[in-house]
């Protein structure tokens, strides 16, 4: 999926849903994760994980149109 990313311009769209060592992960790390990766969706309250499930489907809505 990385090699496609990056030699065929395939989106890779990281979502962070609980701790990780995202940004330690010098292959994952150059991509942008939607959320930030110190505040993983297991971490937000019910309000703030929708904000997030809007974000992911605005970024969808965007990149397909």
């Amino acid at each position: 999926m990385l090699k496609e990313a990056e030699e065929n311009g395939k989106i890779v769209l990281p979502v962070i849903l609980k701790p990780r060592r995202f940004t330690k992960d010098k292959n994952l790390s150059k991509f942008q994760a939607i959320n930030n990766p110190k505040t993983p969706i297991s971490k937000l309250d019910e309000n703030s994980r929708e904000e997030i499930y809007v974000k992911i489907a605005d970024y969808i809505d965007k990149t397909l149109n």
